[in-house]
């Protein structure tokens, strides 16, 4: 009886964990909560000044082109 796959050992509480469960801690997220929430609201607010620098960047290389 041969297998195709390899385990090392359980996965299963593993695969019911989020991404922020299996890099920290519950306790380490609760006591975090408040950085976390500037974190993401920090990256909300840089989401459409990314998209006009990006915007900027294009412009700048249509112009380089017309030159």
């Amino acid at each position: 009886m041969s297998s195709d796959t390899i385990t090392n050992g359980p996965t299963a509480p593993e695969t019911t964990k989020t991404l922020a469960e299996r890099i920290l801690p519950k306790f380490e997220i609760v006591a975090n909560l408040k950085a976390l929430e500037k974190i993401e609201d920090r990256q909300r607010s840089l989401g459409s000044v990314t998209k006009e620098i990006l915007k900027s960047r294009e412009l700048a290389h249509q112009n380089m082109a017309l030159k």
